[in-house]
């Protein structure tokens, strides 16, 4: 990625977590357009949604930012068609991305289980640490949200906190059992 890339590409947090999955897809091979399109539909269509126009948008913006790289091919009697690649900044910003546990245990429904899918594809050891990561991450909100309820100034407050602790505490016994059943195999 050149140095003019560099600055006008989004920081993380201003980057489409859609694109992750691109460069996830990516990383399993090179592909075209329409079969990274497909792959999305068929693998990972029960977590997440593209539309085609907007993988394709996704694509041509990664594409400027020197993430993907595309070769054409040539089709008699079609147009040309572009394969699409990792850059090596595209797998280091997805290699980074998909090792990390998220941040917020609404992020868990869309990116985490889109990290389980790629990591879960031969990587165990990354994905068992991913887990623990995430546990982790899940106990320390519940601290907090712990120490909020109890300085919670309204019951409205109270019971908000309430929900948001019962939601972590939900989510930290299935990454238990998921932990569980991983190492089971």
């Amino acid at each position: 990625m050149n140095s003019q890339n560099l600055n006008s590409y989004p920081a993380e947090r201003d980057r489409n977590p859609a694109e992750y999955l691109i460069l996830g897809a990516l990383a399993t091979r090179p592909l075209h357009g329409y079969d990274l399109y497909q792959y999305l539909e068929q693998d990972l269509s029960l977590i997440w949604t593209l539309g085609r126009s907007q993988t394709y948008a996704l694509l041509s913006r990664m594409e400027r930012a020197g993430l993907v790289t595309h070769k054409r091919q040539t089709q008699e009697k079609r147009p040309d068609r572009k394969t699409f690649s990792l850059a090596p900044a595209g797998r280091k910003i997805f290699n980074q991305w998909v090792k990390t546990p998220v941040a917020h245990i609404r992020d868990l429904r869309l990116e985490f289980l889109a990290k389980i899918h790629f990591l879960g594809k031969g990587d165990s050891k990354s994905l068992e640490k991913l887990i623990e990561g995430q546990q982790g991450v899940c106990r320390e909100k519940m601290g907090r949200m712990a120490e909020r309820k109890g300085a919670a100034s309204s019951g409205m407050e109270r019971l908000t906190y309430e929900y948001r602790l019962s939601q972590a505490e939900a989510v930290l016994k299935w990454l238990e059992g998921l932990q569980k059943k991983i190492k089971e195999k």
